[in-house]
């Protein structure tokens, strides 16, 4: 990674948490305590997330994930690690998958609306894989052809609320 992408991400990275301190400065100094409370629990249970996402060891996947919602005009994806797994061996599939899937997200859904996803990352009980499940809510055109998502072994259900893409990693 380059100095000036090293430096954008940083910004970006920034720009979000002075949002977020912002918010439970503005809440305080109204003396809605209950909301500052809320929105500081939600901050800390944002970078406990994050530290999750650090510890799988996957840094081509991480640099992704944290660029993706200041790069996608209209899906902004939310994550739940729920796994203690080293993906480094898995990283180059993992973000490859992802952005696969997204990609049919990006062509699916309106342009004009700012869409909400998920990713989840949990570990298959009983097994050593992991299973990745990306969803989406919203109304979308989405394609029939989900034949590149089935060849790249991505199970994929698709309704008129939601599209889903789930896959494993062993």
């Amino acid at each position: 990674m380059k100095e000036t992408e090293v430096l954008k991400l940083l910004t970006y990275y920034r720009h979000d948490l002075m949002n977020q301190l912002q918010v439970v400065q503005g809440y305080a100094m109204m003396g809605k305590m209950e909301k500052t409370q809320a929105k500081l629990h939600d901050v800390i249970s944002h970078y406990q997330e994050e530290r999750q996402l650090m510890a799988l060891k996957a840094p081509a996947f991480i640099l992704w994930l944290l660029q993706f919602n200041h790069n996608s005009q209209n899906l902004r994806l939310d994550y739940h690690i729920r796994t203690e797994k080293n993906l480094q061996a898995q990283d180059q599939e993992l973000l490859e998958k992802c952005q696969l899937v997204t990609r049919y997200f990006h062509k699916a859904l309106d342009p004009e609306d700012i869409h909400e996803g998920m990713l989840t990352l949990r570990d298959i009980p009983g097994t050593e894989e992991i299973e990745v499940l990306l969803s989406i809510e919203g109304h979308g055109d989405f394609p029939v052809d989900l034949e590149v998502l089935q060849q790249n072994n991505i199970q994929v259900n698709v309704t008129e609320e939601a599209f889903t893409g789930k896959f494993s990693l062993f």
